[in-house]
Parts: structure tokens; C-alpha cells; sequence
């Protein structure tokens, strides 16, 4: 059979790759985070906020799914006593469009997915009659306020006896236009809970981490699951890794070039140890192969579907600095703080948060060494000016 032979058309090709996304792959690293987020949910545990936080292309949202039909097949029997029972909601935050994050936005459609009716009528009463007058709106919805659909976020959540608000790609809420807003959002994440008595689990980078910094009060009723990558150089990561690899392949309706699968390297380097990122790879390279009609997935086919380097080198970076952050300090160092007045402890802290990599924005030049002022080039140095001379002119 030749390559003509062997292509599908648009259908068959859809068919072939929604088959293969339909896979999947239990592996170490997901295990434990699964397994530590379900204790911290269960019912009855004092944390109100769980942080699951790791690289992009981990596979956070599939284990965010996976939280969601769990609560619900726990659930079940309760569900079908009452019908109105929605034990867990699994909400997107989407990035905002303008300078901020929307919370309007992501109250409808927290709403939408309680299965709250009317919600484009969530205003206050007095409220009505303006926003059917207003020009240009194609609906109420379009005009509605936060605080009304607050309000029935509360509401909803109690009614429908909601335990578990699971939030994807949260670390969008962390997005605003001003830094110093940002101790707003985690201060409305920490209403959110006690409020609506659920628990949030938040699914996003590891810019979630910054909760730490700027909201202590948040931190001490949080939690956080690590999810990382793997890493080639540790060999329990490795052989995971190579497993995940070989499950995934051999559920391929189109195999793998042969000798291809004992590239381990090969594909590290493409996923940066990342199963979600290789699921993607794949899966693009499955769509390319079938849409050529080619009888195997090659390497040629693999390059064109990979990320790009500068791509994997900045899923590393992002994976490298994560993991510093997640570092803890000793016993020692605590030890060390707790006997020092408040001055020192405050400079002691601002010294060891300094980053330890030189941020990616333009900045000011370190100073030359020897230098004898600490002056930006084209500043003049403090001297006086002379005045008068030859070109002064006698008073009469």
C-alpha cells in the first residue's frame, strides 16, 4: 500500500487523534501530587486553600480533572438523594483583557457550571431599569456588577453544598496591572473560602508561590502540592519517565519509527521532562503522520511538531527557579530570626529574598569596581559652578 493508499481524510485523521487523547498514563510524579491533594480536600481538614503548582505541560488541569470526578464519584449516592448536590466545581481563570484579571467574568462562569439559573439577571433591584436602557448592551449580563454576582457565588455555594472550588491556570488571578493590588486578590481568594465554606485548589505556575510574600494570612491556612517535572539526571525520574514514554507509544495508531523509542534523550530534550508536553508532541505528530499517510511516526515528523529550544530552555528556567522557590530554610535560620529585634529581622529577610538570578528587564549597571560615586552615566558630579568672570555685568 502505497502513501496515497494509506491517507484519511479530515474525518478519519480527527478520529485517529481524539482516540489517542483519550489515553492515559498514571505516573509517579502525578500519583503523589493525587494522592497529597486528595488528603488535603478531604472533609474535615483544616486547610482552606491547596496550592498545586508545578511547570507548564505537567499536567496540572488533567489532575485537576481527575480531583473533580473523584468528589463527584465520592459523592454519588448523596447526588442522587439530591439532585441540587454539586459537590465540586472545576473552574479556567482566563487572562484578562485589559490590565487586570476579571472577576465578573470568572463569577459567570463559576455560576455557569453550578448550573445557577438566570444569572444575566444578577443586579440589584434599583439597578434594573438602568441597565435595560443602556446603550450599546446587547444584555443585562453584559452590564452587571461584582458585588451582585458575589453575592450569589455565597449563595450558591451553600444552597448546592459545594465543598470544592477547583481553579485551573489560577495564577491568572495573580494578573494586574499594579503589584501592590496583588495583596487584594489574595485577600478576596481567602473571602472566597470562608464565605462560600469550600475548600480552593488552585492549579497554576509556581508564580502561585507568591501568595507567600504578600499574604501571610492566606499562608497559614494553604497547603502546596509540588507537581514537578522529571529530570534526567535521577534515575528513579528516568525509568518513570521511559515507562510513561512506552504506554503512550504503544497506544499510537500510528507506531513510532523503529529504534525511536530507545531515544530517551531525544524525547527529554523535546518535553523537558514534562508528560503533558509529550503527550502534545505525540499527538501533533500523530495528526502529521496520518495527514501524510505515512506508515510511521519519524524523527523528521517529531522535530516539526516539538517546541522550539528557546521554548524548552524556558519551560527549564521556569522549572529551576520553581523549585529554588520551593526550597525551605532550617531550623537554624528560624532559630537565628526569632532571637532578633524587628529591625534586623526585617533586613535579614529583604537579604535573603534578593533574587538569585538577574531579572530579564533592563536595569540599572552595576557600579564599576573602584568607583568613587555611585552615578548613572551622563549625571554630573556635585561641584559648584563658577560664577561671574568676564562676561559679568556691574550694576550700575
Amino acid at each position: 500500500m502505497n502513501g496515497a493508499d494509506r491517507k484519511l481524510d479530515e474525518a478519519g485523521v480527527r478520529s485517529l487523534v481524539a482516540k489517542f487523547e483519550g489515553v492515559r498514563k498514571q505516573h509517579p510524579h502525578f500519583e503523589a501530587a493525587y494522592s497529597r491533594a486528595l488528603a488535603l480536600t478531604s472533609v474535615g481538614h483544616a486547610s482552606r486553600v491547596v496550592i498545586i503548582t508545578g511547570p507548564t505541560g505537567v499536567g496540572k488541569s488533567t489532575l485537576g480533572g481527575s480531583i473533580r470526578k473523584k468528589a463527584l464519584l465520592n459523592a454519588a449516592a448523596e447526588c442522587q438523594a439530591d439532585p441540587s448536590l454539586v459537590p465540586a466545581v472545576l473552574v479556567t481563570a482566563t487572562p484578562p483583557h485589559g490590565r487586570s484579571f476579571n472577576w465578573k467574568d470568572f463569577y459567570v462562569r463559576t455560576l455557569e457550571q453550578l448550573n445557577e439559573p438566570l444569572i444575566e439577571r444578577k443586579v440589584y433591584p434599583g439597578q434594573m431599569a438602568m441597565f435595560e436602557a443602556a446603550p450599546g448592551m446587547k444584555s443585562i449580563g453584559e452590564s452587571l456588577s461584582t458585588d451582585p454576582l458575589r453575592r450569589q457565588i455565597e449563595k450558591a455555594f451553600r444552597h448546592r453544598k459545594t465543598r470544592l472550588w477547583i481553579i485551573d491556570e489560577a495564577h491568572h488571578i495573580l494578573m494586574c496591572h499594579d503589584p501592590k493590588h496583588l495583596e487584594f486578590q489574595f485577600e478576596t481568594l481567602k473571602s472566597l473560602a470562608d464565605l462560600c465554606d469550600a475548600t480552593l485548589v488552585l492549579l497554576g505556575t509556581y508564580k502561585l508561590l507568591e501568595i507567600r510574600d504578600h499574604s501571610a494570612q492566606l499562608m497559614r491556612r494553604s497547603q502546596i502540592v509540588h507537581f514537578p517535572s522529571y529530570r534526567l539526571e535521577q534515575k528513579e525520574d528516568r525509568v518513570a519517565f521511559k515507562s510513561t514514554l512506552d504506554a503512550l507509544a504503544k497506544a499510537l495508531p500510528v507506531p513510532l519509527e523503529e529504534g525511536l523509542l530507545k531515544q530517551v534523550d531525544y524525547f527529554f530534550n523535546k518535553t523537558a521532562g514534562c508528560v503533558g508536553i509529550l503527550r502534545d508532541l505525540l499527538r501533533d505528530a500523530l495528526e502529521d503522520a496520518a495527514q501524510a499517510g505515512a506508515a510511521s511516526i519519524n524523527v523528521e515528523t517529531l522535530d516539526r511538531s516539538a517546541q522550539s529550544n528557546k521554548a524548552i530552555i524556558r519551560i527549564l528556567e521556569e522549572s529551576a527557579a520553581g523549585c529554588l522557590a520551593l526550597e525551605d530554610v532550617g531550623a537554624d535560620t528560624v532559630e537565628q530570626l526569632v532571637r532578633m529585634p524587628p529591625q534586623a529581622l526585617v533586613d535579614r529577610l529583604h537579604e535573603m529574598r534578593r533574587p538569585r538570578v538577574v531579572d530579564d528587564c533592563p536595569g540599572r549597571a552595576p557600579r564599576p569596581a573602584g568607583a568613587r560615586y555611585d552615578k548613572r552615566i551622563g549625571e554630573r558630579l556635585p561641584v559648584r559652578d563658577k560664577v561671574g568672570g568676564a562676561g559679568r555685568v556691574s550694576m550700575p
